[in-house]
């Protein structure tokens, strides 16, 4: 099995309309909906975890996930794969955003904008 490695930015990069498509398509064959990574329990088989509901994870030593709720899952992944999907799967529904939103219509392209609360 091979390991695949983690590319991590440190400073803002800016990918061509291929690459971000690419990224978005990956993203979406791993989960449906972009806001689920997938891990592995320690005693058991994988199971999607929703990202935004992670408040930490924590080596001791074996990698624990603790969710907003309270949840805790024991998985066999290590804290920089975790954050490794993490970050993965956000730039994925960053990416996918940036697509949508600068994808060639033909027609206008509809878009909130602010403005005042004057009534």
């Amino acid at each position: 099995m091979t390991q695949k490695r983690a590319v991590v930015f440190t400073e803002p990069v800016t990918l061509p309309i291929v690459a971000l498509e690419r990224l978005a398509t990956q993203a979406a064959a791993r989960s449906k909906d972009g806001s689920m990574i997938t891990v592995t329990r320690l005693n058991g088989p994988a199971f999607a975890l929703n990202h935004d509901l992670i408040e930490r994870v924590e080596a001791t030593p074996d990698t624990v996930i603790t969710l907003v709720d309270g949840t805790k899952y024991v998985v066999t992944e290590s804290v920089d794969e975790i954050v490794a999907r993490v970050r993965e799967s956000k730039a994925a529904v960053i990416a996918l955003s940036h697509l949508l939103e600068h994808r060639v219509s033909g027609g206008p392209t509809l878009r909130i904008v602010p403005g005042s609360d004057e009534d």
